[in-house]
């Protein structure tokens, strides 16, 4: 089944605090994945310069909503499927956290990619819920699975 949605953590999915850059190929994923008329949505942690970086990125275009909250939660995922009026089947989660990202979406019922590289790389799933339904270890690879 076609999925029509797709959640992207920001920080160490998308974005790389360490180099303070984006990930190597962000901006050719988002434009893949807008060629293939997806939804995007973008989930964040709140820090003082987190919205002045986002804008500075020049990512916003890309987004149907941006999220940036103090700390991630279902709600956040619940609020993407109100907005784009879809079933949660019908959506992707992409993130660097099994026990953030990866174990929301898995609640919902959303499909889940772990990208499995940098600090959370070595998290292993501690229950079903942890489980991603596709491991990647870089964000290009997307383009293999959607």
């Amino acid at each position: 089944m076609q999925k029509q949605a797709v959640i992207i953590d920001f920080n160490r999915t998308l974005y790389d605090p360490d180099s303070a850059e984006l990930e190597k190929g962000g901006i050719e994923i988002l434009e893949y994945l807008k060629s293939k008329n997806y939804l995007l949505y973008l989930v964040a942690r709140d820090n003082p310069k987190r919205r002045d970086l986002i804008k500075s990125l020049g990512i916003e275009k890309y987004f149907r909503k941006i999220l940036i909250r103090q700390e991630k939660s279902e709600g956040d995922f619940l609020e993407c499927l109100v907005d784009a009026k879809l079933p949660s089947k019908d959506f992707v989660v992409m993130g660097d956290r099994i026990k953030k990202e990866i174990s929301i979406g898995n609640k919902l019922g959303m499909m889940t990619i772990w990208i499995r590289k940098g600090k959370f790389s070595r998290e292993k799933p501690e229950s079903v819920a942890e489980k991603p339904d596709q491991i990647i270890s870089e964000l290009v690879d997307i383009k293999d699975i959607l």
